[in-house]
């Protein structure tokens, strides 16, 4: 138990992954949204993604090519406290800069080179 603990925080140390969990907890995103919105390539993206997933914060769906990712419903309530314990993350300007991004988010972009 006390291993888990310790990998979960060490997989919460990266601010790129605290951010994308910010994301994921208002909705589900493919890579290319979480690329855009952060302002990371792909290999980076696609890295903190692989951490958060073999620790257990997030889960994929694939919906034809692409392949979408969202909040593990078994961890939710922990993320959410996380986010909760740094309570001024809501203010912070990457943070605010991240969550406007997400709302101007163009519908098309993952239909880009289908």
């Amino acid at each position: 138990m006390l291993d888990e603990f310790v990998n979960n925080i060490k997989a919460l140390s990266d601010p790129n992954r605290i951010r994308i969990l910010n994301l994921l907890l208002q909705r589900q995103l493919c890579v290319c949204e979480i690329m855009q919105i952060l302002d990371i390539n792909q290999p980076n993206a696609s890295n903190h993604l692989n951490i958060l997933k073999l620790n257990g914060f997030i889960k994929i769906v694939k919906k034809g090519r692409w392949s979408y990712y969202f909040i593990n419903p078994k961890k939710e309530d922990l993320i959410d406290d996380i986010l909760k314990l740094i309570k001024y993350i809501q203010d912070d300007e990457t943070i605010l800069s991240d969550n406007q991004k997400l709302k101007n988010l163009s519908k098309d972009l993952c239909k880009i080179g289908e």
